[in-house]
């Protein structure tokens, strides 16, 4: 439910201001909108199973790598996806940056 309540109004408010002609500002709402579902999708639910912070760091370190190599050989593309709202919003900055 949060999710929706911060995503939602933060892609709008970027159609809005990409309607406006506002592409840097836009570009940065829609890319953080994105970022926000995708790591939603992304985010497993073993990471928030209070057994997993027990041990050593290097048992911690193990059982993450292997979350993260587990999301990286299952849902590639939701990694293509996160990846491109960095880049929308790093380039919506650079362009607010250039015309302001």
């Amino acid at each position: 439910m949060l999710l929706i309540g911060l995503s939602a109004p933060m892609a709008g408010i970027g159609m809005g201001m990409l309607m406006n002609g506002s592409i840097g500002g836009a570009f940065m709402l829609l890319g953080a909108s994105m970022k926000l579902v995708v790591a939603y999708f992304r985010t497993p639910k073993d990471l928030f199973d209070w057994d997993n912070f027990g041990g050593t760091f290097d048992d911690f370190k193990d059982r993450m790598e292997k979350i993260q190599n587990e999301l990286d050989n299952e849902k590639p593309l939701l990694g293509w996806l996160s990846d491109l709202a960095t880049y929308m919003m790093l380039g919506g900055l650079f362009a607010l940056l250039l015309v302001e």
